[in-house]
C-alpha cells in the first residue's frame, strides 16, 4: 500500500471521513435500520411527506477547532486554532431534481438502460462538508517550522432513511499536509501532502461503486477502479450524517466504502448512555441549539431545541442531552476511535432536538494531541 494512502487518515479523520491505512479486516454485515432523526418526527411516512421542505431548506452547521497539546517529543502540529479560515462546515438538503440513474454522465455498471422502459430516479438527500485548516508542524530539535493551509472538501448524495440512506454519488477534494512519521529526523519528513480528487458512483443495488481517481501530485495513482459491496453501506464522508439516523444505544455494525483505499470496511459504534450538556462547559453547543438562525438572522421560532420529555418548550426546561458514539474501523493501522456526539433523540414523534452532531473528537496518529469540533452555529436556510 503506498504510504500516502497510510497517512491520509489524518487529515480526513479531522473532516469526518473515515479512511484507514492497513489491510482490512473484512466489511461487517448489519440489519441496522436508519431513520429520519433530522425531523420533528421521525417515521418513513413523515419522511416521504417532507421531501418539498428540505428541496427549499438547507440546515447549515458551523464548528469551531481546538486541540490538545502534542504528546510526540519529536515533533508539533499547531492548528491556528483563532483563524476565520479554521473551521467545519456541513451543510444538509435534498436535491432539487430526483436523481436520474439513466444519466449520461453516469459510468457503465451503474448507469441504468433499458430500450423499454426509463430508467428509474429517486429522492436524494445531500450532506456537504467543508474543513479548512491553517497551521504549521514543528521540528523540536530546531524549531523549524512548515506552515500548511488545508482544506477537504466533500459532497454526498444518498437515499432516504426509508431506503437505508444508500449512496448514490460522492465527491471528495483534498489537499493535506497529514503527519508522516512517529519520529521526524528533518522538517521534509515531519509531514507529507496529499492534492486529490475522489469521484464515486454507486449503483442503484449499493453492491457496486465505480472510483474515479485523480491525482494532482502523482498522475500514475490516477485512474478508475470497481468496488464490491455487501450489506448496510455508507460512503465515508456520508458518515457524520449516516451515524445521525441510528437510534443511539449499544453496538451497531456495517461497512464503509473508503475511495481513497479503493475497498470497503467493516465499522462497529458503541454507543454510550445519554448525558446531559453542561451548562458552563458547553454554553457554546447550548447557544447555537437555541438561537437557530434564518438566512436573514432571523430566529427560527419553530427550531427550537428541548427535551422532548418535557411539558413545554419553555427556556427554562430545556435539557438538552446527548450520546457519545465511538466508531472503530476493522483493519490494521486504524489507530484511535473518532468519537461523534449527537442530540439525544427523546420522542421520535416530538423529536425537538433533531439529533444534530454536537461535537467531534479526533485523536490524531503519533501522539500529535486531539482535536474537537465544537458546534458553534446552526441555521435553517431557504434556498
Amino acid at each position: 500500500m503506498k504510504s500516502a494512502k497510510k497517512i491520509l487518515a489524518t487529515i480526513l479523520l479531522a473532516g469526518g471521513v473515515i479512511s484507514v491505512a492497513g489491510c482490512s479486516g473484512g466489511a461487517v454485515y448489519s440489519s441496522t435500520s436508519t431513520t429520519a432523526n433530522w425531523n420533528v418526527a421521525t417515521s418513513t411516512t413523515v419522511e416521504k411527506n417532507l421531501t418539498e421542505f428540505w428541496r427549499s431548506h438547507k440546515e447549515v452547521a458551523t464548528y469551531s477547532i481546538s486541540q490538545t497539546d502534542s504528546a510526540n517529543n519529536s515533533y508539533s502540529v499547531k492548528y491556528d486554532t483563532e483563524s476565520a479560515d479554521t473551521k467545519y462546515t456541513t451543510c444538509f438538503y435534498m436535491d432539487k431534481n430526483d436523481y436520474d440513474w439513466g444519466a449520461s454522465n453516469l459510468p457503465d455498471g451503474v448507469k441504468i438502460t433499458s430500450a423499454e422502459t426509463a430508467a428509474p430516479k429517486d429522492p436524494v438527500y445531500v450532506f456537504e462538508t467543508t474543513l479548512t485548516v491553517k497551521g504549521k508542524y514543528v521540528l523540536a530539535s530546531t524549531k523549524e517550522e512548515v506552515a500548511f493551509s488545508d482544506s477537504v472538501v466533500t459532497t454526498c448524495k444518498y437515499r432516504l432513511a426509508g431506503e437505508s440512506l444508500k449512496p448514490v454519488y460522492s465527491l471528495q477534494t483534498i489537499k493535506s499536509t497529514a503527519p508522516n512519521t512517529l519520529t521526524a529526523t528533518n522538517k521534509e519528513s515531519m509531514y507529507v501532502e496529499t492534492d486529490a480528487v475522489f469521484e464515486t458512483f454507486y449503483n442503484r443495488d449499493c453492491n457496486k461503486a465505480v472510483v474515479k481517481t485523480t491525482d494532482n501530485k502523482n498522475n500514475s495513482n490516477s485512474g478508475e477502479k470497481t468496488v464490491t459491496l455487501e450489506g448496510l453501506v455508507f460512503d465515508n464522508c456520508q458518515l457524520p450524517f449516516a451515524l445521525r439516523a441510528f437510534s443511539l444505544s449499544g453496538t451497531k455494525s456495517f461497512s464503509i466504502c473508503s475511495p481513497q483505499n479503493g475497498n470497503a470496511q467493516g465499522a462497529t459504534i458503541s454507543c454510550q448512555t445519554a448525558a446531559e450538556l453542561n451548562a458552563e462547559t458547553d454554553a457554546q453547543v447550548i447557544n447555537a441549539l437555541n438561537n437557530v438562525k434564518d438566512g436573514n438572522g432571523n430566529k427560527v421560532e419553530d427550531y427550537i431545541f428541548f427535551d422532548g420529555t418535557a411539558s413545554s418548550p419553555d427556556a427554562n426546561a430545556r435539557q438538552i442531552r446527548f450520546h457519545n458514539v465511538g466508531i472503530g474501523i476493522n483493519a490494521d493501522m486504524k489507530g484511535s476511535n473518532v468519537v461523534y456526539s449527537y442530540a439525544a433523540v427523546e420522542n421520535a414523534d416530538a423529536n425537538t432536538t433533531r439529533a444534530v452532531l454536537l461535537k467531534m473528537t479526533t485523536p490524531l496518529s503519533f501522539g500529535l494531541g486531539t482535536v474537537y469540533y465544537t458546534l458553534k452555529d446552526l441555521s435553517l436556510i431557504s434556498h
